[in-house]
């Protein structure tokens, strides 16, 4: 079992090794360290339009603007978003794809994203239906977060960040672990079913927001 275990994690360090972007966490952290705000309240941020069944991707890096978000979460670098005006009630799902750290079994990283929703006057209100995160497999590994919205929330404005706490110490998970592949006379595929690990945070990321109409 140990063996099939290692095999498992030699796999997926390949996988991180692969196609994914290396990023330097060490530098990205002492550039997070000496973060200042570069804009002082909600109703001073810029705002990008998303419409109902639209899809972006979006990346936060170091020039993004800076905001502090308060003593719990800290400064972040964010993307915020204009919601559309609508009597439906829909789903926002938003990507945070990783990170290859820089060597081949140092791990990854992500921007571990969490959100503010804001009212037309641009003042918090509260996250009423928060799905639980869940990191994902299929194509590249990403970190999936999702609320469902309604008309009664009064939520016009969305706003994507992370927090110093993520940024500090990053997150242990439960993730898919990829397939094992065995080749021979009857090439075959085993699935090696959910594995636990770490990620390193990162202040900056490539991100992913959707928005689906709820039947």
């Amino acid at each position: 079992m140990k063996i099939i275990s290692c095999i498992a994690a030699m796999a997926v360090c390949m996988a991180i090794s692969g196609c994914i972007p290396r990023v330097d966490v060490d530098e990205k952290r002492a550039e997070y360290k000496s973060l200042q705000p570069t804009v002082s309240s909600y109703e001073e941020m810029s705002f990008e339009p998303i419409s109902l069944s639209g899809d972006k991707n979006f990346e936060i890096t170091s020039a993004s603007p800076v905001f502090d978000f308060g003593p719990q979460d800290g400064v972040s670098h964010y993307k915020a978003f204009e919601l559309p005006t609508t009597d439906s009630t829909y789903r926002v799902l938003i990507k945070s794809y990783q990170y290859a750290v820089q060597c081949l079994f140092c791990g990854s990283a992500y921007f571990y994203q969490t959100v503010k929703l804001l009212d037309e006057t641009r003042k918090p209100v509260p996250i009423v239906r928060p799905e639980p995160a869940i990191f994902k497999l299929g194509g590249s590994y990403r970190r999936e977060i999702a609320l469902v919205i309604k008309p009664e929330d009064h939520a016009h404005y969305l706003v994507v960040h992370t927090t110093k706490q993520f940024v500090d110490a990053g997150d242990t998970h439960v993730q898919p672990a990829p397939d094992l592949f065995i080749a021979g006379p009857l090439p075959m595929m085993i699935p090696m079913g959910n594995m636990q690990t770490s990620a390193k945070g990162l202040p900056i990321g490539e991100l992913d927001i959707a928005l689906e109409p709820v039947e």
